[in-house]
């Protein structure tokens, strides 16, 4: 940072209010680099303008990029802590911490309006009258514990649909996993205690079970119920069995939830243990690659974000950092989940021992992660020189267009960020224009569509699937939109195996020939690897689109035939192929479609 503006920053802190509110800091092109909140700003701002020596590794990483702040006053610290919470969510800065949205996190939900309900996973807790239980650390761990439910509690797994239609039971019943309630007469009574104590497992329970079952099992071999007491007795050894695979980790048998957080530079690690009962029932590591935030906040952040997601919190969490605004939190907490949540550091004792072990796990997983930038660091660091770049390629945008002889095109933008897939980002597009198929006007609508009028950040390397010609195009198209020296593009091509080649080719634009990588062929297989990507994006959507359009002109506009009908028709027949090759008397067979109606679907077809 240059004399001027640092005296300019220094400047603007000296006049910053004596009061509690948010700050938010800016790069030179007014994006948003960090938000942060204060009781204090003036003195929380010098913190990082003020400060002549021994700044910290955030002070020093974030502050090198701050051109310019802006503040918001408010009335006491609770409303900055949520005006700052509500900041992040909405903009999203580079040097905060973001977890992922909800669709991250699975959870296992009980739909209790079918009177043999069954254990599904769910990535999104919906206002129905479901219950959900999680969030598990990842579709295996809750395709595990689903697995070992449906073998202790022989819950169904098919779907509704299936269920219904049955007529023999399935393999599952076969192997003893079920109790087949779609063709059997299965008591819903015995059925739903079997639900009822799953929740309890699902819930981290298992050890108050086995208690229960026991004491069931014993009753029934005092009245010589033999049968049902073989039966109790398999689901206590299945449930013994697992529980003997968990790790003890608390005599007192107490919920709580483990957190510690490593490292002091930008590449930071979250380990998360849940116990529940006494036992690990799960463990998460999350990654964050440019947290310039001290620990304390990166915490603090995390524990906000995290549990403003989930449907149960334990009423202890345990930390490895002190929280500056620990009294705070368990408010903001205790409004989150209507219940009293103690965040603790331990300095000694079981919980302290178990946090240790967090803390390894944590430390490991940080270097981990260390190892995995570096390696994506020299990649794109090589990228840039082959590429003659003037900036890292951080953020890569690859654009691809689809269509079938001018119908339905459309264009899929992916995005790599530090050398990995950023999913948030893609973006697809429908295109207008009609006619004969153009790769101009496909590519010019689809640059401004992305960047005309555009918040999103710039890339720093634009890549366009084709050779020359394309590239020649993308170009006069980012020229019209006065983009075209603002990043770098390339045109990727693939090898023309007529001709002899054997590998794809990069081009440049105002270089003739296409650039080798000879010994460096890693970095041509990465950029393939981004091109494949949209690629297959773009084929994706472009099938969707397709037969989307398929299914809705196929049966649009048939007199009598609405959305209620069309279901009707597709849920009897599967699918619009089965339908096709049905005969009017099948069709006309279909409950709650009449036989004139029937009529006008087969006419359609035939």
């Amino acid at each position: 940072m240059n004399l001027k503006i640092s005296e300019f920053l220094a400047e603007k802190t000296a006049k910053s209010p004596l009061k509690p509110g948010v700050y938010i800091m800016k790069d030179e092109n007014g994006n948003i680099l960090y938000v942060g909140k204060a009781k204090n700003l003036r003195n929380r701002l010098s913190t990082y303008f003020r400060r002549k020596e021994k700044d910290s590794f955030k002070t020093s990483i974030l502050v090198s990029k701050v051109r310019d702040f802006e503040f918001i006053v408010t009335s006491n610290e609770k409303e900055a802590f949520l005006l700052e919470s509500s900041l992040i969510k909405k903009n999203k800065p580079k040097y905060n911490i973001i977890l992922k949205d909800d669709k991250s996190y699975p959870y296992v939900k009980l739909d209790l309006s079918h009177p043999f309900p069954k254990f599904t996973i769910a990535r999104k807790i919906l206002k129905d009258n479901a219950k959900y239980f999680g969030p598990f650390s990842s579709g295996g761990s809750i395709r595990h514990t689903l697995k070992l439910i449906q073998k202790i509690f022989k819950i169904r797994n098919c779907r509704d649909s299936v269920f219904s239609k049955r007529e023999r039971p399935c393999l599952n019943y076969q192997m003893k996993l079920c109790f087949g309630p779609c063709v059997h007469d299965v008591d819903q009574k015995e059925y739903m205690k079997n639900v009822r104590e799953a929740v309890i497992v699902l819930k981290g329970k298992a050890p108050f079970l086995l208690k229960k079952i026991e004491s069931e099992m014993k009753k029934k071999a005092l009245a010589k119920e033999f049968e049902k007491a073989a039966v109790l007795r398999d689901k206590l050894f299945a449930l013994k069995d697992t529980i003997e695979k968990q790790s003890v980790a608390a005599t007192d048998l107490i919920d709580r939830d483990y957190i510690a957080v490593s490292g002091m530079e930008l590449n930071k690690v979250i380990s998360l243990f849940k116990v529940r009962s006494g036992f690990i029932h799960d463990r998460k590591n999350f990654e964050f690659t440019d947290a310039a935030a001290d620990p304390e906040d990166i915490l603090e952040s995390f524990i906000r974000q995290y549990y403003e997601k989930i449907s149960y919190v334990p009423k202890e969490i345990i930390v490895n950092i002190e929280i500056p605004e620990k009294t705070m939190m368990e408010n903001f907490l205790r409004e989150t989940c209507q219940k009293a949540v103690k965040i603790i550091t331990p300095s000694r004792g079981e919980k302290k021992d178990l946090l240790d072990i967090v803390c390894e796990n944590a430390d490991s997983a940080k270097k981990e992660l260390d190892s995995k930038v570096s390696s994506k660091t020299k990649l794109l660091s090589d990228l840039k020189y082959y590429l003659g770049m003037k900036e890292l390629p951080v953020r890569i945008e690859c654009f691809d267009n689809s269509n079938i002889s001018g119908t339905n095109p459309v264009s899929a933008m992916v995005v790599f960020e530090n050398g990995k897939p950023s999913h948030d980002e893609y973006r697809k597009y429908n295109l207008t224009f009609t006619g004969k198929p153009d790769d101009y006007s496909y590519m010019r609508e689809a640059l401004f569509k992305r960047f005309e009028g555009s918040d999103k950040p710039e890339p720093d390397l634009l890549m366009v699937d084709g050779g020359k010609g394309q590239l020649n195009i993308a170009m006069d198209i980012l020229k019209e939109l006065g983009l075209d020296q603002n990043f770098a593009v390339i045109g990727l091509a693939k090898k023309n195996e007529a001709a002899g080649e054997d590998s794809d080719k990069v081009y440049l634009p105002g270089r003739m020939n296409p650039l080798l990588f000879h010994n460096k062929k890693y970095l041509l297989h990465f950029l393939m690897n981004i091109r494949d990507t949209a690629h297959n994006n773009v084929i994706n959507f472009h099938r969707k689109k397709r037969k989307k359009q398929m299914k809705t002109s196929s049966l649009d506009n048939i007199e009598g035939l609405g959305p209620k009908r069309k279901k009707l028709l597709l849920d009897h027949f599967k699918s619009f192929r089965n339908l096709k090759e049905a005969d009017l008397k099948e069709i006309a067979s279909v409950k709650g479609i009449p036989e004139k109606t029937a009529k006008l679907v087969y006419d359609k077809f035939h």
